[in-house]
């Protein structure tokens, strides 16, 4: 059975798989870089803090404050490695 597909509805469109897990890791890879370089937080719940925390859910790696670079490029490797394994394709 495909686990990856695409559902539109009458209240919107929802992607299931793993295509949602590589969204949401460059969404928090591209938050890390922001701030690193701009001092920009990407929302107001996405502290310094806590984006470091969510790419330590991911990464298993403790990072430290001011290692945002660093999370932000092991999460890039963790998306390109997510993104080269063989997916279905549903017809």
């Amino acid at each position: 059975m495909n686990s990856d597909y695409l559902d539109r509805t009458n209240n919107g469109t929802v992607f299931v798989g793993s295509d949602v897990n590589i969204f949401m890791l460059a969404a928090l890879a591209s938050g890390l870089r922001l701030y690193a370089q701009h001092k920009i937080r990407p929302n107001r719940n996405w502290t310094p803090t806590n984006m470091l925390k969510a790419a330590s859910s991911y990464t298993n790696k403790k990072y430290k404050r001011g290692q945002y670079e660093e999370a932000a490029t092991d999460l890039n490797a963790l998306m390109n490695m997510l993104k080269s394994l063989p997916r279905n394709s549903q017809n």
